[in-house]
C-alpha cells in the first residue's frame, strides 16, 4: 500500500473518530441541560431596572460618606485590615499609601462590571 494513500486513510479515521466523540459529549451535555438549570424567576436586567433607586442612594451615600473620612483615618483603616490579616505578631507600620490609577481598558471595566450584575 503507497505510505501516502495509508497516511490519508489513518487521518480520515482519526478524525472521524474525534468527531463522533465530540458529538457524543455534545448529546450528554444536552441532556444534563435541563437536570442542573436553575429556575430563573426573573431576568437579571429586570431586577437591576427594578431596584436601582435604593443601590444608587446607598452608593451616593456611601461615597459622601468616605470623602468625609480624614486620611488619618483611611490609614488606620488600612492599617488595622493589613493586621488582621497577618496575625497580632506582625511589627507593621503603613507611612504612606499611594492611590494608584486604574489604567484598565473601558471595554474590560464594562465587563467585570457586568458579570458582577450577572452574579445578584
Amino acid at each position: 500500500m503507497d505510505p501516502i494513500l495509508y497516511g490519508l486513510i489513518v487521518t480520515l479515521f482519526g478524525v472521524s473518530i474525534v468527531f463522533l466523540v465530540l458529538m457524543g459529549l455534545w448529546g450528554i451535555l444536552a441532556m444534563m441541560r435541563p437536570l442542573f438549570a436553575g429556575k430563573k424567576t426573573q431576568a437579571p436586567q429586570a431586577a437591576m431596572k427594578s431596584s436601582i433607586n435604593p443601590v444608587v442612594a446607598e452608593i451616593t451615600a456611601t461615597s459622601a460618606e468616605t470623602e468625609e473620612m480624614d486620611a488619618d483615618e483611611i490609614l488606620a483603616v488600612i492599617t488595622a485590615a493589613i493586621s488582621a490579616c497577618m496575625g497580632s505578631q506582625s511589627n507593621l507600620i503603613v507611612r504612606r499609601i499611594t492611590r494608584v490609577g486604574d489604567h484598565t481598558p473601558v471595554w474590560s471595566q464594562i465587563g467585570r462590571h457586568e458579570q458582577m450584575l450577572n452574579r445578584l
